[in-house]
């Protein structure tokens, strides 16, 4: 499981693209019912489709990291 890349990193990454959960399993090649299960929390997130996601949207660890304090302040959690 990647900690980096988790449920609430990829719906905001679709949000951020308009894209539906079929457009991002086409996008980083992976079955849309497997992004339906993740975001359901029913399957965690495995090192290939995280290194998937990572490398269709250029998100390095920075990027990462920005997107997650912007997480954090939208939701407000401290």
């Amino acid at each position: 499981m990647d900690k980096q890349i988790d449920t609430t990193m990829i719906r905001v990454i679709k949000a951020a693209n308009n894209m539906r959960q079929s457009d991002f399993s086409k996008a980083v090649n992976v079955s849309r019912s497997l992004i339906e299960k993740v975001e359901q929390g029913q399957m965690p997130i495995t090192a290939a489709t995280a290194r998937y996601i990572r490398k269709t949207f250029d998100l390095d660890a920075k990027k990462i990291e920005q997107v997650k304090e912007a997480i954090e302040i939208l939701t407000l959690k401290k």
